[in-house]
């Protein structure tokens, strides 16, 4: 059920296309990032997501995504559910 939760609240918050654990920050061929997501760099770990969700303004200031998950719970879930689908490099 947990799983599951997690799966709806991914989508819901359109997580699925933000990246995936191992992957890289903006690293997705053909999408236009923000000049502000460019410059962030590195991957995406568990812990950068959790920064990233609970204010993607904080972290990236001037990114194009204007997101404020402030239930922690929620924010495990969602990293939880990436985790689940996402290869050792990022791959899905």
């Amino acid at each position: 059920m947990e799983f599951r939760r997690g799966l709806w609240l991914a989508r819901r918050s359109f997580l699925a296309y933000a990246g995936m654990v191992a992957l890289g920050v903006a690293s997705i061929a053909d999408y236009d990032y923000s000049p502000a997501l460019n410059r962030s760099g590195g991957v995406w770990t568990p812990s950068r997501l959790d920064l990233w969700l609970s204010d993607t303004q904080k972290m990236a200031p001037g990114s194009k995504m204007y997101l404020k998950q402030e239930d922690a719970d929620q924010r495990h879930l969602n990293i939880d559910y990436l985790k689940s689908v996402s290869g050792p490099d990022g791959s899905r």
